[in-house]
């Protein structure tokens, strides 16, 4: 019989997700080059990203609620904190930055729980992903990167709004990149 072979997806290939963060700079750049510029509208994409996030949150408390993996409770709040954010109240920009604090409280708290709970199937690899691109997105935002970025005067609110829905509906796959690659030394939580 001999050694099970590594399947598609296990080592350095099971994170291809940190470039899908690149790949949409990258496409708001080639979007724009080809005149697709109906594509890089901000309105639409506000849109898009409630939606995204109000999946995300219905998705979450559906994993949490039949899933049993702690980590979707934490996704939930997370995913509830960025839909506020997106909402733009008056009292949700101070108050995603209290909630995300707090949050960073509560996985610390939890971290003896979560730490095996985020190695199950490809939970690690979306995470990590998701997280970059949810940085790069505010670095673009914060104008961090303006001097690499291609035609950035020009496109800021295009690479800002795709790369932040790309984080979103990446936070919406994360909720079954558990069920992912799934091998039997990961046993579900």
């Amino acid at each position: 019989m001999g050694e099970e072979r590594p399947s598609i997806g296990s080592g350095w290939l099971a994170w291809w997700p940190v470039v899908i963060g690149p790949l949409t700079v990258a496409g708001v750049w080639a979007a724009s080059s080809v005149g697709w510029d109906w594509c890089l509208a901000k309105g639409p994409h506000e849109v898009i990203a409630i939606c995204l996030l109000s999946a995300a949150v219905l998705t979450y408390v559906a994993r949490t609620r039949t899933g049993g993996n702690p980590v979707h409770l934490l996704l939930t709040v997370l995913a509830v904190v960025f839909l506020l954010r997106e909402i733009h109240w008056d009292w949700t920009s101070p108050g995603v930055y209290v909630a995300v604090a707090c949050l960073g409280v509560w996985t610390a708290v939890w971290r003896k729980r979560l730490w095996p709970a985020v190695h199950v199937g490809r939970l690690w690899q979306w995470l990590c992903a998701t997280g970059a691109t949810y940085v790069l997105a505010q670095l673009i935002a914060r104008r961090v990167l303006r001097d690499m970025l291609p035609d950035e005067q020009h496109l800021h609110s295009a690479y800002e709004e795709l790369t932040e829905n790309a984080a979103h509906l990446m936070l919406l796959v994360t909720a079954f990149a558990d069920r992912f690659g799934r091998r039997p030394e990961h046993p579900a939580v």
